[in-house]
């Protein structure tokens, strides 16, 4: 139970089994959700730059 995560996706709420090495997986879909939160997060520093 200790690597079932729920997802850090703004508005998803998805839970998903972390078997990553690591144990620190984010998002349910790296593609998708992961993703999102790439581009906002780089959005916001190329912001910040200009």
């Amino acid at each position: 139970m200790g690597r079932v995560r729920r997802c850090e996706g703004p508005g998803c709420g998805w839970f998903f089994l972390d078997r990553s090495r690591s144990g620190t997986r984010r998002w349910c879909s790296s593609q998708d959700c992961g993703n999102r939160d790439r581009a906002r997060h780089h959005y916001s520093r190329t912001r910040q730059r200009g």
